[in-house]
């Protein structure tokens, strides 16, 4: 039987490499301190430079968002004062030819770049309530993209900022949504549109095509009564503030100021219309993990008809699950109501034809659901044990154990993702490495 690479340490943790531009390899041996850069190459170096704390069992995984908060901090230290702040006419900065150069071309550049712009904007905002909270001042932000969906007016009513507002001040004071409102549209109006405006002008000065509008028809932001929008999520002081036409907010003003948390049917309507253009990038980012996911399976499949042949106990053979051709990635417990073929090699104690009508598959990289492995009797402990070691996660040790001993083989990837203990990557590694170990065994 074929048997897979050892997980590096990195890997073990969860840090995988970042997906390089095609023709492009990743160097054996990170950048120095010195060459880094803000994109997702310069922090999967900066974090093989720093290791995962492998001697903590736990911490890394744990507290791994505060670990990729400290990466970006690292990066950018220092940027408001290095006194590179004009690019030049028709010109982008360097840092952002350097972000999309790192990274390929379309869906599987985007969806990284995107997911690193909302890891910075968050650590802003972070820095922003950490200030306010304890030096007692007040603090306001805010911040417009440069881009819109191809095909989008550049107007005050269809763009957006986003922002932090101190939240002790907002829910105190409502006397100040009004002047809030009114720097917010401002901001908009004086800062959002010339910037749109400049980022058009610099793509196409590159000869960049901003024409291909897709399905997505742009439309303007609806109409709104309410000054101050909710936070974006209750336990947040992030606001999005979507513009208005220039005389638009003026009209409101004077009329009664309505509070932004009292229900508004408007509001609800507005928080229903997420953005179409991040959905369809959204969706095809999950289509590219999807068919990363069918890739491993596809691996696995390999590797059965392998055990097979040499002739592994068929009570150890690993049976992968058809993946659903609409499910996401992350959500990939059993779906599929159609059996699993198996081959003529297969033993004969299948479940009885009423039984199998209603079964579902077992999710990737589980054991066969055979009915001798209900308990899990021919794994033994100390192939568990190795397992977790292996992959730094001694923390939870017994409530891995208990899974491994105690459930259905069909229950263990959905058991240790929803128990907190790893997350769907490192689940499915966990699980690899048990069976490659019985079947050693």
């Amino acid at each position: 039987m074929s048997r897979r690479r050892p997980l590096s340490s990195l890997e073990a943790a969860g840090v995988y490499p970042p997906p390089l531009p095609s023709g492009q390899t990743l160097s054996p041996v990170p950048c120095s301190f010195n060459l880094l850069r803000l994109n997702p190459i310069g922090l999967f170096d900066l974090r093989r430079l720093q290791g995962t704390l492998p001697h903590h069992s736990g911490i890394f995984s744990t507290y791994r968002r505060n670990f990729d908060a400290s990466d970006i901090a690292w990066l950018v230290h220092g940027c408001h004062t290095d006194g590179r702040h004009n690019p030049g006419a028709n010109q982008f900065f360097p840092e952002f030819h350097e972000l999309r150069d790192s990274l390929p071309i379309g869906d599987l550049g985007s969806g990284p770049r995107k997911a690193l712009r909302t890891k910075v904007l968050e650590l802003l905002f972070d820095c922003a309530t950490a200030l306010d909270r304890h030096w007692g001042g007040s603090t306001i932000v805010f911040h417009a993209q440069g881009t819109v969906v191809p095909g989008t007016p550049v107007l005050p009513e269809f763009l957006r900022a986003s922002a932090y507002l101190p939240r002790a001040l907002v829910d105190r004071d409502t006397t100040t949504h009004g002047p809030i409102a009114q720097m917010a549209q401002l901001f908009i109006e004086a800062v959002a549109v010339p910037t749109v405006a400049a980022w058009t002008d610099n793509a196409r000065h590159l000869g960049w095509p901003l024409d291909q509008g897709g399905s997505i028809v742009p439309r303007a932001n609806p109409t709104s009564n309410v000054l101050v929008p909710r936070p974006v999520a209750f336990n947040s002081s992030q606001y999005v503030f979507r513009g208005r036409q220039s005389s638009a907010l003026d009209t409101l003003l004077g009329a009664p100021v309505q509070v932004f948390n009292i229900p508004d049917d408007d509001e609800d309507y507005e928080a229903a219309l997420a953005s179409l253009a991040e959905q369809e990038v959204e969706i095809r980012n999950l289509k590219a993990e999807r068919n990363t996911l069918q890739a491993r399976v596809a691996e696995l499949e390999r590797q059965v008809l392998v055990s097979r042949t040499r002739g592994t106990p068929t009570s150890l053979r690993v049976q992968p699950a058809a993946v659903p051709t609409f499910t996401p990635p992350r959500r990939l417990a059993a779906t599929t109501s159609q059996p699993i073929a198996s081959s003529s090699r297969t033993p004969t104690d299948r479940m009885p034809a009423s039984s199998r009508a209603t079964s579902r598959a077992p999710p990737p990289y589980a054991i066969a659901t055979s009915p001798s492995l209900d308990n899990q009797a021919g794994i033994s402990v100390r192939v568990i044990n190795r397992a977790i070691g292996s992959h730094d996660l001694n923390n939870h040790a017994e409530e891995i154990q208990y899974i491994f001993s105690s459930s259905h083989a069909a229950k263990w990837l959905q058991q240790l993702v929803e128990f907190g203990i790893a997350d769907y990557e490192l689940a499915a590694s966990l699980i690899d490495a048990v069976v490659a170990g019985a079947v050693e065994n």
